[in-house]
C-alpha cells in the first residue's frame, strides 16, 4: 500500500498532502498527518442542538452581561486581552499555513467540478490539512469569549455590533462547511 494514502474510520482513503510534498511534509507533526476527523464528526453530526444552544447562551450574555457590567469597575484587562487577540490570531496563521497549500494542490490539480463537488473526505478532510479544518470549526466556541472583553464597563454601552453579528453566523457556517466543498470551507475561513 502507498504510504502517502490514509484510511478514515468509514474506510475511505485520501491521500495525505504533507506525504505528497516532502518539501513541506518535514514542517507536519506525526500526529498530524493521519488524522482521522470522523468521530469528532459524527459527534458533531448528532448533537446539533450545541452550537444553538452555545448562541442562544451568547445571546442571552450579550443582553443580560451588559446590564450586569453597566454598574461595575472598569478592568485592567488590557494584557490578558491582547494575550487573547494575539492567541486567536496565531491560531488563525497556523490553520490558513495548514490549509491553504491543500486548497492551492487542489485548485492546480482537480477540475472545477471537482473541487465543487468531491467528498470532503477525500479532497481536504482527513489526514492533516482534516485536522486543521476540524480544530477551525471548533474554534468558533472558544471565539464566542471575544463577547465578554466587549461587555466591561468601558464598553457595556457600546458592543460593537460586528461581534454579534460575525461570530454568531461564523458558528453555524462553519458546521454547514465541514459538509461541503474546500471552497465553501475557505470563504468560511476567510469571514
Amino acid at each position: 500500500m502507498d504510504t502517502c494514502v490514509g484510511v478514515n474510520m468509514d474506510g475511505v482513503e485520501y491521500q495525505e498532502f504533507s506525504c505528497l510534498y516532502p518539501s513541506l511534509g518535514k514542517y507536519y507533526m506525526q500526529w498530524e498527518k493521519y488524522y482521522d476527523p470522523m468521530p469528532v464528526l459524527y459527534y458533531m453530526q448528532n448533537n446539533t442542538m450545541i452550537p444553538i444552544l452555545a448562541l442562544v447562551a451568547y445571546a442571552a450574555f450579550i443582553v443580560f452581561g451588559k446590564q450586569a457590567m453597566a454598574t461595575k469597575e472598569p478592568w485592567q484587562w488590557r494584557k490578558y486581552l491582547a494575550l487573547w487577540n494575539f492567541s486567536l490570531s496565531l491560531f488563525s496563521w497556523i490553520g490558513a499555513f495548514r490549509t491553504a497549500p491543500q486548497l492551492i494542490h487542489n485548485l492546480t490539480t482537480m477540475s472545477l467540478r471537482d473541487n465543487l463537488c468531491s467528498d470532503a473526505r477525500i479532497a481536504f478532510g482527513s489526514g492533516s490539512t482534516g485536522l486543521w479544518v476540524q480544530l477551525f470549526i471548533l474554534s468558533k466556541f472558544p471565539e464566542l469569549f471575544d463577547t465578554f472583553f466587549h461587555c466591561h464597563p468601558q464598553e457595556a454601552t457600546h458592543l460593537p455590533s460586528l461581534v454579534p453579528s460575525h461570530h454568531g453566523p461564523c458558528l453555524l457556517l462553519a458546521f454547514i462547511c465541514d459538509k461541503i466543498s474546500s471552497w465553501n470551507f475557505l470563504l468560511c475561513h476567510e469571514l
